[in-house]
């Protein structure tokens, strides 16, 4: 059973109730991955695959349950009820596990990340809604540390593989980016695949995190043609868009909005030229308002209003009105920034005081 009840911070970007926060009755973090913060850093023990068997059963079909929904109807019928729930009763199997204290694979653990999309019944009841099945989901036994440089080496060496390898990365890269250590930003721009493999459709969970990472610490170890590359993306022609109709891609709207960010504080005009045939070619709008931010950051906001006078885009008043998704400051503030985002959309000059907007 772990020392100490496990209290963790919530990830900046994320609601509160979303997320774990607390250990169980049981003193053992025991949780979902999706339910996983970043905020801590963990060492991955080994595995802890919940292979047992348990009871499923419909609400009203055992003896005992029509008394016990009647003593507490808010709690059975509220939709906070979970232990009938096969997978969920993993955690209260673990639960007990960490209490009974004679598993192997949970010696000198704090807690189990199960992921849940590896869920699935190995043995079943032929059908009927009650009786005993055996599951399967993969675990891991965790320990809560901080990261020694060792560890932090080895888990920037490579791209991450099973769930809790990514959980681990964005708990590493947000302990990096709180404590500014530089040193590994060399190691994080390796990570970050070419331009042609992170293109409008290509920014994952992992590549945006190690992006963002990269742009906090060190955005020069990416030079400008890096940044711009990822600009540059959005000039690809699809079938239902073009440079007067633009779309919005599904999953690269963070990371044209840190490369606008970048460029807009380096103050070098010889960007100018290819920014703007980026901002007026695009056919995506996350790339056509990044780069006329930062155009207007070096000096040329009239081509945000040459867009705004060629397209009809109900967004794209953000140009001149502040889009919280698109606010830039000088240097670039990632969302684990401790004093968050800065407000109104306000670009700093760059080498000028936080109070000098453009």
């Amino acid at each position: 059973m772990p020392d100490a009840r496990i209290t963790l911070e919530p990830s900046p970007e994320r609601g509160r109730g979303t997320e774990q926060l607390i250990s169980g009755r049981s003193g053992a973090y025991i949780t979902m991955a999706h339910k996983v913060p970043r905020t801590r850093y963990f060492k991955i023990l080994g595995r802890a695959d919940c292979d047992d068997w348990v009871v499923i059963d419909t609400l009203f079909m055992t003896p005992d349950k029509p008394a016990r929904i009647k003593s507490n109807p808010e709690y059975y019928l509220g939709g906070g009820f979970r232990d009938h729930e096969p997978h969920t009763q993993c955690l209260g199997l673990f639960a007990k596990k960490f209490k009974a204290g004679d598993d192997e694979r949970l010696a000198g653990a704090d807690g189990v990340v199960f992921d849940g999309d590896s869920y699935t019944i190995t043995k079943g009841t032929n059908g009927l809604p009650i009786g005993n099945i055996k599951v399967f989901m993969r675990g891991w036994a965790i320990k809560f540390v901080d990261p020694t440089p060792e560890d932090l080496k080895t888990l920037l060496s490579k791209r991450p593989g099973q769930v809790i390898d990514v959980l681990q990365l964005k708990a590493g890269l947000f302990w990096i980016e709180q404590h500014r250590a530089t040193e590994y930003a060399t190691a994080i721009r390796a990570l970050i695949p070419k331009h042609e493999l992170v293109s409008i459709e290509g920014w994952n969970e992992v590549n945006r995190e190690l992006l963002e990472a990269l742009a906090t610490l060190d955005p020069a170890a990416g030079d400008a043609s890096f940044w711009m590359g990822i600009l540059a993306a959005g000039v690809e022609k699809t079938k239902f868009a073009n440079p007067d109709n633009p779309v919005s891609a599904r999953t690269g709207g963070d990371a044209p909005r840190i490369a606008g960010n970048i460029l807009a504080c380096s103050g070098d005009l010889s960007l100018v030229p290819e920014l703007e045939r980026i901002a007026y070619a695009t056919t995506v709008y996350q790339h056509k308002l990044a780069a006329a931010k930062a155009l207007a950051a070096l000096g040329r906001p009239d081509v945000a209003t040459k867009i705004g006078q060629r397209i009809r885009h109900d967004r794209w008043q953000a140009i001149t009105q502040g889009d919280p998704m698109f606010v830039y400051t000088c240097p670039y503030r990632s969302r684990s920034a401790p004093n968050g985002a800065a407000a109104n959309g306000i670009v700093n000059k760059p080498n000028t005081s936080d109070k000098e907007a453009l």
